[in-house]
């Protein structure tokens, strides 16, 4: 496959089977990955439509945190989903998205360290943790009816390429990217066309079987279990150990009134006196 980079905009595909292909709209530098692929879903481009770039200027993390996306150092893109399942069932989606990233990184750097792999967490709700630093964030932007999902926009940035000194002062302690673990670096478009392959065929697997199990696989991985953690939501903090996700994929939290159902927020977890809320 020959690919060509023009200075606005390029489109080429990638075949993933016999009748399908992943459709890309590269960009060297734009504003948010999401924000474009938002717009392309509301235009009627079918699933597995990817806009991917070099750079962000202003990449959307969660709770309207800008997400650091430096030229060629990682990849950041978003992928256009409209999953045919019952719209109570999106969170799970959105275990089933962290799960998959969180297997392919995990993939990624036990090839390099057979012997002695790292751990790789997820971290509630979409965040995945390379030895308890953040390696790779998700967001979700959706259009929703109460019968249908027109759309999920996945926005992913993932570390690739950094090394500690380039990463901003204030997430060098708390990022880490897979070069810095591998000590490997990686061609960036190489990397995307492998990254999707494997995200269209484990993430359909997934869909085939109605995401059967995904709460049990992502509670095997989830960082903070049976460890005191904070929900942080707009106008309060919900406070507890956390327990677990029950069927819907909502955190679990044992409190002082007894248990908490929580369906949406931003966990900050607490390891020897530090907080983990990172994002970037």
């Amino acid at each position: 496959m020959i690919i060509k980079f023009f200075s606005m905009e390029d489109h080429w595909q990638i075949p993933v089977d016999g009748s399908h292909s992943i459709n890309i709209f590269y960009y060297p530098s734009i504003d948010s990955t999401n924000t474009r692929a938002v717009s392309l879903a509301r235009e009627g481009k079918p699933e597995w439509t990817v806009v991917f770039a070099s750079e962000q200027t202003a990449g959307k993390g969660r709770i309207n945190r800008i997400w650091w996306s430096p030229p060629d150092l990682g990849l950041w893109f978003s992928v256009i989903l409209r999953p045919k399942i019952r719209v109570k069932s999106v969170n799970l989606l959105n275990l089933a998205l962290a799960l998959t990233i969180r297997s392919f990184i995990e993939k990624l750097v036990t090839e390099k360290l057979p012997e002695n792999p790292p751990r790789i967490q997820v971290k509630w709700p979409n965040d995945i943790l390379l030895e308890g630093k953040k390696i790779c964030g998700i967001l979700l932007e959706s259009e929703i009816t109460p019968q249908k999902i027109k759309y999920i926009v996945a926005g992913i940035g993932l570390n690739v390429n950094q090394g500690r000194d380039d990463f901003p002062a204030d997430l060098s302690s708390r990022a880490i990217s897979i070069k810095m673990v591998t000590g490997e670096n990686y061609v960036i478009f190489r990397l995307l066309t492998q990254f999707l392959k494997y995200f269209y065929n484990d993430f359909n697997q997934l869909r085939e079987k109605k995401f059967n199990y995904i709460v049990s696989e992502y509670e095997n991985h989830l960082a903070f279990t049976n460890q005191y953690v904070e929900i942080h939501l707009q106008d309060k903090v919900i406070a507890g150990v956390q327990k677990g996700i029950d069927p819907a994929g909502n955190l679990v939290l044992s409190g002082s009134q007894g248990d908490v159902i929580v369906t949406a927020g931003d966990l900050w977890g607490f390891t020897e006196g530090n907080s983990d809320d990172s994002d970037h």
